[in-house]
């Protein structure tokens, strides 16, 4: 009787020492500003500060000549575009990427505020390098 008294004590008591680790361990950690991401495209990755939703196209190659490139995808703050309060919502990890069908387009999302951009990259002129806003349309 005495045994399965102290074996649920100290059950009971690993329990309570995991799950207040696991909270401080959760509250500990914060989200990185700069995300990096791949694509198919073997020779390229995308950079992307969480924080302010500037990205980067980042194209690397194996010759000595030290051509690889960073090239800016959009290079304003989205915050600074909507107008936002300055600093108000700066947070990492309020913007992600996510990959569509299409290889070079990724999607670029405000986890906060909900807004949406098509962004892409290319490897051959400025021009194909972008980031718009997606408009919502009411129905």
């Amino acid at each position: 009787m005495r045994t399965q008294c102290f074996l649920k004590t100290v059950a009971a008591t690993l329990f309570l020492v995991l799950a207040a680790s696991d909270v401080c361990y959760s509250q500990s950690q914060e989200l990185p500003r700069y995300e990096l991401y791949r694509t198919e495209n073997t020779w390229t990755n995308l950079l992307l500060d969480t924080r302010t939703g500037r990205l980067w196209q980042i194209s690397i190659t194996v010759d000595q000549d030290n051509s690889s490139v960073i090239l800016p995808i959009n290079q304003v703050s989205i915050p600074e575009q909507l107008n936002d309060e300055a600093g108000s919502d700066l947070q990492n990890g309020r913007f992600t990427l996510q990959e569509t069908g299409n290889m070079w387009n990724f999607v670029l999302l405000d986890q906060k505020k909900g807004g949406v951009w098509q962004c892409q990259f290319s490897m051959d002129s400025p021009e194909g390098r972008f980031c718009q806003g997606i408009a919502t349309v009411s129905e």
